[in-house]
């Protein structure tokens, strides 16, 4: 009843057999007299490893693989980051498992794409801190690559907003590491990359952008603002149980 099985599943079997019998998956006819899927982007036709997931295995086998693989990426990639700040193995597996199996991870199931999106950030803050700490010409080169193909790989994965986090937890983490003697060079790198990944995942960027005009949600306020807290519930973060009812209204 969750979205993993009303939307998530449907949508990748309409995939596999527009893939298995050659036709067009950018549009769904069946669907609400005929539906602008791709650009609507939960499916993330277009990426490469969804591509080669759906064309090769069974349905079954590809959709849990999809939904399995985040998780390990994320994973993969916390470990690589805390491992490259020289911190212990045991103190770079427990913080893989903190943000791994997070209540944002988990409760997030339902919808792949997000924890999709997300499970790419360790990686991305990964390239950047050694684009700005290298002073090798083929590790910077070797790290624009990867961030570009990074960033591309989440635009392509159909979840833009998503991709918000990732541009919010660079604006924290950027003024306390670049260096100010090559500031210059090195926001010139940070800067290119994302813009290069979004050229490459302009297939999906685009459709998406052009049906948000359109889309019904988009000018409605109230659906904006639905599930914002209180500012006042930031005093949680140092008392959980400040309010009597659980959270400020």
């Amino acid at each position: 009843g969750s979205d993993l099985g009303s939307q998530q599943f449907p949508y990748r079997s309409f995939y596999r057999y527009c893939l298995e019998n050659g036709y067009s998956f950018l549009w769904w006819p069946q669907q609400f007299c005929g539906y602008y899927l791709h650009a609507e982007g939960q499916g993330a036709f277009f990426h490469p490893l969804q591509w080669t997931l759906y064309r090769f295995l069974p349905l079954q086998v590809a959709f849990n693989v999809e939904f399995m693989a985040s998780y390990v990426f994320l994973y993969a990639g916390m470990v690589a980051l805390l491992r490259h700040y020289r911190l212990p193995c045991y103190a770079a597996l427990w913080g893989a498992n903190l943000f791994t199996f997070s209540g944002f991870t988990l409760y997030h199931y339902t919808h792949i794409q997000a924890v999709t999106v997300i499970s790419h950030l360790p990686w991305i803050l990964l390239t950047v801190h050694i684009l700005l700490n290298t002073h090798h010409a083929a590790a910077f080169r070797r790290a624009w690559l990867g961030l570009c193909l990074l960033i591309a790989s989440q635009l392509l994965s159909g979840y833009p907003q998503y991709v918000l986090f990732t541009l919010m937890a660079l604006a924290l983490y950027l003024p306390f590491q670049l260096p100010e003697n090559e500031r210059g060079r090195r926001l010139i790198g940070i800067v290119s990359a994302p813009l290069m990944g979004l050229a490459i995942a302009a297939v999906q960027v685009l459709p998406t952008f052009d049906l948000i005009r359109f889309a019904q949600r988009s000018g409605e306020a109230e659906f904006w603002k639905e599930g914002s807290l209180h500012p006042l519930n930031l005093l949680q973060w140092v008392s959980p149980y400040w309010f009597a009812n659980g959270i400020a209204h």
